[in-house]
């Protein structure tokens, strides 16, 4: 059935386009020579610097290509957002050198791995020299977060810039509006000069789209970058970012974070401002038992997501945004959990029905046992099968974006991407989506609350702290073949706060390293996640998943800041 539909999919998408005025791959092309149009010329790479792009690593080109200035690399690579700050502030570093370094690098990697969307270079450059201006006049920042360049992923409004999310139906959608949490950002003085790129319509996990096309893995083009906020993870990695901003509904912001070796937070709902973004679809009608999404930080240390979770926090965004909770930062709390000497850690390693691979597997056994080695308590705890909570989870995705997101692909006559293709057609998910309501919708509520109050009671039942899990089943996937996000989304369904890690400090994995395919027993739903091909992998590193109780994001916080310390001794 499910190939049947999607069959008809394609067959309507291509009828509505021979109805267009303009096909919808013109209108793509168009809209993507525009944007690369505004790139400097004197920022191009030289094709000499390009390598073959298949399974290749980046990284090492853009301090390589002759582009930045040894200044503007350094500033680029400033460990930390506080570090950059203070650079500014104190005078040390203009606004404007700060803007155009980061703008450079971005520039750079968007050349090597398809990252952005929106190129805002121009505007960004105003923005820092208005900042300047300002500081020689006053003596002082405008804002605690004055200079600081941002990225945010393409569905965040930035005004006179597109949010398409990858749809050709949305191409010329640009306003005059800020989102939420880009509009309090900019209060504070933050410049934004690029846009990132996400999957078509959001609910994949390859950032590909027919507008922009795929974001690539810097560290091994041949891996996917994730999604659906790959784009920023990506540029973030290569350094063209220090930090960014995300959406998780069902691991969004950490399955990139995880592909690309950066760190990645979902809070808890509505501590960080979601309001006034481009959906996919509308969610009006189905608001009260779909999966709610989180915006969350995306950065290449623990300490810029705290830094930067509680600057948001410090903005009082429930001043703007009606659904933001009226939560002050807890700093009390975030100190106590930094201090506790003794952390209760729960763990589990896999669910048998998506069993790890065994990259995977050994960076999770060993982080257990750095921990217990480090005089942290380790404490098993029960789970659900992963297989129940995902049939729960894909009920309220497709209730909430199947049809919606079909009828605007074939409104134009786009055709679906490859990856959503084949996540319907391989029957990963339950394709027409089943409708909810009555006697079906208050078996879909009482399902939810069961699965919250099990995870709830091995929290409270153990004493925990914190729980430790994968957030994939393994270390990197090739491009289209992900599969479902279950070690991510159970945390949305339940809407527990939880962090990605990535292991710094491990070997990336080599052909000669990793452990044979023969060593990788599949359970009964290793058909719905990537296959094991230590070949493909190369480059790739692993991580842990550090997950609190709702809305105790800063205990969460304050664990991984010792957890971390630990993993990448």
């Amino acid at each position: 059935m499910t190939k049947i539909i999607y069959s008809l999919v394609y067959a309507i998408s291509y009828i509505s386009s021979l109805f267009q005025s303009r096909s919808p791959a013109s209108k793509a092309k168009e809209k993507r020579e525009s944007v690369s149009a505004l790139l400097p010329k004197e920022w191009l790479v030289s094709q000499s610097f390009l390598p073959d792009i298949e399974n290749a690593n980046v990284l090492k080109i853009h301090d390589a290509c002759g582009i930045m200035t040894l200044k503007e690399i350094a500033i680029t690579e400033t460990k930390t957002i506080p570090d950059l700050l203070k650079a500014i502030h104190s005078g040390e570093l203009t606004s404007f050198e700060v803007t155009v370094a980061f703008c450079k690098r971005a520039a750079i990697s968007q050349q090597l791995t398809n990252c952005c969307t929106e190129l805002m270079f121009e505007d960004a450059m105003k923005r820092a020299k208005y900042l300047d201006d300002y500081f020689k006049t006053n003596g002082k920042p405008i804002g605690p977060l004055h200079g600081l360049p941002v990225s945010v992923k393409d569905s965040f409004k930035i005004p006179g810039y597109d949010a398409t999310l990858g749809f050709v139906i949305n191409i010329g959608n640009a306003t005059d509006e800020f989102s939420n949490l880009p509009e309090l950002l900019y209060r504070q003085g933050c410049i934004f000069y690029v846009k990132t790129n996400v999957p078509q319509y959001l609910m994949t996990l390859d950032s590909e789209n027919i507008i922009f096309g795929r974001t690539l893995n810097p560290y091994n083009t041949g891996l996917t970058a994730g999604g659906s906020t790959g784009g920023e993870a990506a540029l973030l990695k290569q350094h063209g970012s220090i930090i960014g901003f995300g959406t998780d509904i069902a691991g969004s912001v950490r399955i990139p974070a995880l592909a690309c070796g950066i760190f990645a937070l979902r809070p808890s709902c509505d501590r960080i401002p979601y309001g006034n973004q481009v959906e996919p679809v509308d969610l009006e009608d189905n608001s009260g038992y779909g999966i709610q999404c989180s915006a969350g930080p995306m950065a290449n240390s623990l300490e810029d997501i705290k830094f930067m979770f509680k600057a948001v926090l410090d903005t009082k965004p429930w001043t703007l945004d009606i659904d933001s909770k009226p939560i002050p930062f807890q700093q009390s709390i975030y100190e106590q959990a930094v201090e506790k000497k003794e952390l209760n850690i729960g763990y589990f390693v896999e669910d048998s029905s998506f069993p790890l691979q065994p990259p995977m597997k050994k960076s999770i056994n060993e982080s257990i046992a750095k921990l217990q080695a480090a005089g942290h308590n380790l404490i098993p705890i029960d789970i659900i099968p992963m297989k129940k909570i995902w049939t729960h989870c894909n009920k309220a995705y497709l209730q909430d974006f199947g049809w919606g997101t079909m009828q605007n692909i074939w409104k134009t006559g786009e055709l679906p991407i490859i990856s959503l293709a084949l996540t319907m057609s391989e029957g990963r998910y339950a394709f027409p989506p089943p409708k909810l309501s009555g006697f079906t919708m208050s078996n879909y509520l009482l399902e939810r609350e069961v699965i919250k109050r099990h995870f709830h009671s091995q929290f409270f039942d153990n004493s925990l702290d914190v729980l430790l899990c994968p957030a994939a089943s393994f270390t990197a996937a090739k491009h289209d073949t992900y599969g479902v996000p279950i070690y991510t989304a159970v945390w949305n369904l339940v809407d527990f706060p939880a962090l990605v890690v990535p292991l710094q400090n491990e070997d990336p994995l080599t052909v000669d390293n990793a452990a044979p395919i023969s060593e990788y027993v599949k359970g009964d739903c290793s058909h719905m996640v990537a296959d094991y091909s230590p070949h493909d992998l190369v480059g790739s590193r692993g991580h842990v998943q550090l997950v609190g109780r709702t809305l105790e994001d800063e205990k969460l916080l304050g664990c991984a800041k010792t957890i971390e310390a630990i993993l990448n001794a």
